[in-house]
């Protein structure tokens, strides 16, 4: 890399290749200032509308590319900066140790009550326990209704 750390991209195309539900591998296609063409692939997972939540680096050292690619979209540029992260992690340090490479939470394009919705459907446990409280209020609610009128 060049005495500069920092690198802007423009994001060229993607693609999403669905491996099993709601998980699957994203593509990135990306050309630099000086023409470089390059692809960048990481896990990504779908919420329930089919949108990219969360995106994972297949390899530690593109972690600062894909952070920033995360809620960049097509023909958009991003400028990364990896000086940071190489004083943190040098070249070579990672392979005598394992490291867990963290997702990468995508900003979704909804507002309101739909953004709600959909962080509240990723956690199945937490979306069942509101399903049953509100069919029980409901049951309550029409018992009432039909005893008083």
């Amino acid at each position: 890399m060049s005495q500069t750390e920092r690198i802007r991209y423009f994001v060229t195309g993607y693609n999403f290749t669905e491996i099993s539900s709601r998980k699957g591998s994203i593509e990135y296609q990306l050309t630099d200032d000086f023409g470089n063409e390059r692809t960048v692939t990481a896990m990504a997972k779908l919420n329930l509308f089919n949108k990219v939540s969360s995106i994972k680096p297949i390899y530690h050292r593109e972690l600062p590319l894909v952070r920033a690619l995360a809620n960049t979209k097509l023909n958009e540029s991003v400028i990364v900066d990896f000086s940071e992260f190489n004083k943190q992690h040098p070249r070579g340090s990672m392979r005598k140790q394992k490291i867990s490479v963290p997702s990468v939470s995508v900003k979704s394009s909804y507002r309101g009550s739909i953004d709600s919705f959909a962080s509240l459907a990723d956690n199945k446990l937490r979306f069942m326990k509101l399903m049953m409280i509100s069919l029980a209020g409901f049951s309550v609610l029409s018992y009432f209704m039909m005893k008083f009128t």
